[in-house]
């Protein structure tokens, strides 16, 4: 397990609740930590077996370039947006911070911190695992009968883990 780090992007965008700031604008500042499985790439040194951090560039870029009253918006948007594109992410923080708010005051800046994860703790064996949420998932490998998947979804209200997965299934 890894962690890729982006530090201080800085980008002049036109988020904000005023009508100033949609245009006048101001200038906001970016960091994201990913934890990532870099176990493959840390071997092959191959930017296709990790998460490339100019495509994380490019997507934040994208997300800042559409006007947001709020920053908890903004930086949701921003998560989402990546872990979309990005389904090896495991964990992902964002701090997203407005320089020099309009605030009546001087003020250094006003920030918010988020982040999503991957990680699960199964409610069957109390044991953490990652949970795709997709077609890529491991899960998707198990063929449930109708009565398992009942059972499932009656006795748990979240995904289980794979080596409880394999004894509901046998």
């Amino acid at each position: 397990m890894g962690k890729i780090i982006l530090e201080d992007i800085e980008f002049f965008a036109y988020h904000g609740c005023f009508a100033e700031e949609k245009v006048i604008g101001n200038k906001f500042i970016v960091n994201l930590e990913i934890e990532v499985d870099t176990a493959i790439s840390e071997k092959t040194d191959n930017l296709e077996d990790t998460v490339n951090y100019q495509e994380i560039y490019n997507i934040i870029n994208e997300v800042m370039s559409e006007s947001c009253n709020l920053l908890e918006h903004l930086g949701a948007k921003i998560l989402d947006a990546i872990m979309l594109r990005f389904t090896t992410i495991h964990t992902i923080k964002i701090k997203v911070s407005k320089i020099n708010p309009p605030m009546g005051s001087k003020m250094h800046a006003v920030s918010f911190e988020s982040e999503r994860s991957r990680k699960k703790t199964c409610p069957s064996c109390g044991k953490e695992f990652i949970c795709l949420h997709n077609a890529d998932c491991w899960c998707m490998n198990h063929k449930l009968t109708k009565e398992q998947l009942n059972l499932l979804k009656e006795k748990y209200s979240d995904c289980i883990c794979e080596e409880c997965m394999k004894k509901l299934v046998g």
